[in-house]
């Protein structure tokens, strides 16, 4: 909702006294709330890559429910620090889905086994990168910066553990896998629906890497044919019977990941 219909807008950002005026809807509708194209702009490139990243690591059933989980946990701890940063500066609207993005990056940084990485060619610790990022988001326009800190602490607790009881095992993430909506999911064209079972999403992705490994053999065989006849035409006798053998392994072992 951008800023050409107020009234909606409005109605859906999440305000200091949502919860005290009963509008509970507030906590979930303000992640699509967006003042103009530059903050809608922005929060695309988040939800591609941050929400992205985080839903191939736990997988399409998971990322739904901790959307929404982060979405109201970063929502709630707005509305109770807003009262006393209030104090020290004026605290705007929170809008747009840059908190949840900061929520899952959060947990991203703690729990990965990573303990450095390159930020503009320097080294620095992983845990760090998150408040690097949200310093270069505070020049985001209508970015709501006590916001985007409530959703990187919501992501860093839970990366650690201090919300355990909002984790469900893969086996329930497995059986989601099979009703509905989830199972609609899996029919919509160039949408890329990610396995709630950790073994399904790698053997997928080793799936991906095999094939590819054998198309990209097959091209370079394919390559040295056309090279080579001219060359040397005895060599095309013997180097179309590799690529027929490239080609039977390939059938043999389509979904084998070990190479």
């Amino acid at each position: 909702m951008l800023q050409g219909v107020p009234a909606a807008r409005s109605a859906a950002a999440l305000r200091p006294t949502a919860l005290r005026d009963g509008e509970v809807h507030r906590l979930v509708t303000y992640v699509f709330v967006y003042e103009d194209l530059v903050s809608l702009t922005c929060g695309a490139v988040a939800i591609w890559y941050f929400a992205g990243s985080f839903e191939r690591n736990v997988g399409t059933v998971k990322h739904c429910f901790l959307t929404i989980t982060f979405s109201v946990l970063s929502a709630l701890l707005y509305l109770l620090l807003e009262p006393l940063v209030s104090r020290v500066w004026e605290v705007g609207d929170a809008k747009g889905f840059l908190p949840v993005a900061f929520a899952m990056l959060g947990v991203s940084t703690t729990r990965s086994p990573m303990k450095r990485t390159l930020v503009f060619g320097c080294r620095v610790p992983v845990v760090l990168v998150p408040w690097f990022v949200l310093c270069v988001a505070w020049f985001i326009p209508h970015s709501s910066l006590l916001g985007n800190l409530s959703g990187l602490l919501v992501g860093e607790a839970y990366g650690l553990g201090y919300c355990f009881c909002l984790d469900f095992p893969e086996s329930v993430g497995s059986k989601l896998d099979r009703v509905f909506p989830f199972t609609l999911l899996k029919r919509i064209p160039g949408l890329k629906y990610m396995p709630g079972s950790l073994a399904e999403r790698r053997a997928s992705d080793s799936t991906k890497s095999f094939r590819s490994f054998w198309v990209t053999l097959a091209g370079y065989l394919v390559s040295l044919i056309s090279a080579s006849s001219t060359m040397s035409p005895g060599l095309v006798q013997v180097q179309p019977h590799l690529l027929v053998q490239c080609n039977v392994l390939y059938l043999q072992y389509p979904s084998d990941g070990c190479l």
